[in-house]
Order: structure tokens, then sequence, then C-alpha cells
């Protein structure tokens, strides 16, 4: 008995000390000591992101066009849509192709669109109404397929750039399938269709936040001749549209 009391004596110091280790390295955790300044690792500062503008390469616009075969007692007026896609893209420029859909009417003076249009919204899609005016009207449709060069405003969209710019202008050429007519001896609207050569341009002004007015130009020369009693024909249209935000 005396020998493991005198042994219980003699550890008793040996286990004081790690006990106090032990309490020690719980409270080093939860209360950990101040760092010095010579502690102090100093960090790189983050560099802020830049900010992001996203390229939109397609553009599509709305609006109105008319034209005329040589003005010769004929004209053209309907809505026409624009599809453009950038195939390149620079800070100011672009290279793009753009497919042109127009639907609309051709009578002599060019002055029948609204009224057709008004006179089917009322009427109806299966009423017996005459829209051609007794053969006076005819339709106009035109399907360009045209590559264009674009700088300025509208060229490129959403960049920081593009942002800025107040004025641009498009230059451009291809082909088109245009149907349309012309008014013959009989003071009637005959209908015809061609393939041409088609040329434009025109300018695009801003127009509010992402968005761009162009005023556009063009000029088809058909691939036959005569067409109706129109010698050496040329077509000639003008467009108003509106591209807006994407």
């Amino acid at each position: 008995m005396q020998a493991r009391i005198l042994a219980f004596l003699v550890l008793l110091p040996c286990c004081a000390p790690a006990q106090k280790q032990a309490a020690d390295t719980l409270d080093l955790y939860s209360n950990p000591p101040p760092k010095r300044d010579n502690d102090t690792v100093a960090r790189p500062a983050a560099s802020p992101r830049p900010k992001h503008y996203d390229n939109v390469r397609w553009n599509i616009s709305g609006g109105m066009s008319g034209g005329s075969l040589n003005f010769q007692q004929n004209g053209n007026v309907g809505l026409t849509f624009q599809f453009r896609y950038n195939l390149i893209q620079g800070k100011r420029s672009s290279l793009s192709i753009n497919q042109g859909l127009t639907f609309g009417t051709e009578d002599e003076y060019g002055v029948s669109f609204f009224p057709v249009v008004a006179v089917a919204m009322i009427a109806g899609p299966y009423s017996n109404v005459d829209l051609s005016d007794g053969h006076r009207i005819s339709t106009y449709a035109d399907f360009p397929l045209v590559l264009q060069y674009n700088f300025g405003a509208g060229a490129v969209r959403r960049t920081e750039r593009s942002y800025r710019e107040k004025m641009g202008f498009y230059i451009g050429g291809g082909f088109t399938h245009t149907f349309t007519g012309y008014t013959n001896t009989f003071t009637l609207a005959a209908q015809t269709d061609y393939w041409a050569w088609v040329a434009d341009g025109g300018i695009l002004l801003r127009a509010g936040e992402g968005g761009n007015t162009c005023i556009g130009l063009g000029v088809e020369q058909p691939l036959r001749t005569p067409i109706g009693p129109i010698h050496n024909p040329l077509f000639f249209k003008i467009s108003l549209t509106f591209i807006g935000k994407l």
C-alpha cells in the first residue's frame, strides 16, 4: 500500500504540466495571440474586372420600303425586314451578310398599300373582296441577299465604342428576286418577276438607347430585258427602317 502511494506521489508532478499544456493548446485556438507588425504578409490587391460588352452579331430591323421601275407609271410600297449577320467585326466596322424581305403592293401611282391593308383587316382573309381593284393592283415582293460593309453607328452592336457612335453608313452589293408589276397599254397592272443584280447603301443615325434609324437607297438591274413596255429597266428603291435594341 505504501508502495502505491509512493508511486502516485512520484507521477503527480508529471501529470500537472501535461494538463496545463493541453489547456494552453485549446486556449491558443480560442484566443489567438495578436499579430505583430512584422508578421503581417501583404497580399496583392485584386484588380477590378473590366466591364464586359457582348458583341452581338445579329441585327434585325423593320420599316417601310418603296420603289419603281424606271418611274414609268408604276409604284411599289411595302413593309420591309432586314436580317443582318456580321461575318467580321472590328472596333468600328464590320462585314456582314444581309437578307431582306419586303412585301407590299404595286399600282400606277404607288398609293394602294395602306388601303389594301385596311380592307384586308376589316374584311378578313376569307372575304370575296377584290383586292386587286379590277387588276389595277399587283403584288410586290423583294428578297435581296447582299454583302455589306458597315462603319460607325450600327456597324457593331453592344460594344463600348458603338454606344458612343452617332452616325454611320453602309454600302454593299448582291442579287435579288423581285415580284412587281407594270401598267400596260390597257392601264391594267401586269404581274412580272425577275432576277437582278442589286447595289445599295445608306446612312444610320443613333436613335435612343441601342437603336439606329437607317435611311437606305438601292438600285436593281434585271437580268432580262425588256420588262413589258420598259426597255433597259432599272428598279430604284428607298427604305426607312429602325434597328431596335436586342
